[in-house]
């Protein structure tokens, strides 16, 4: 849904969940990203258009019974970048 597909490239809010951990013999090491102040804002606008328009119909038939669950976090995501676009902050995150 955010993520690149065979027509279209990632849409700008896929970077909030873009990564991997690097698995190693030992366990793995997490993927950590930060996003500036642009570039929070630039997700805060798409995740408006995510949730507002068209793309939630995709969720159903992606998420099954979890629809509503996806939605929420959509909305969540969305609501969270526009706080911190508004602040003036970028963002960290860690996946693993």
């Amino acid at each position: 849904m955010l993520g690149e597909t065979e027509t279209s490239p990632a849409r700008p809010s896929y970077a909030l969940v873009e990564g991997a951990v690097t698995h190693t013999s030992w366990g793995w090491v997490a993927h950590r990203r930060v996003l500036d102040i642009a570039e929070v804002q630039f997700i805060a606008d798409d995740l408006d258009d995510v949730v507002g328009g068209a793309e939630l119909s995709e969720v159903g038939c992606r998420f099954g019974d979890r629809e509503p669950h996806a939605i929420e976090n959509l909305i969540k995501a969305r609501d969270f970048t526009r706080r911190v676009a508004e602040a003036g902050f970028g963002v960290a995150y860690s996946i693993g």
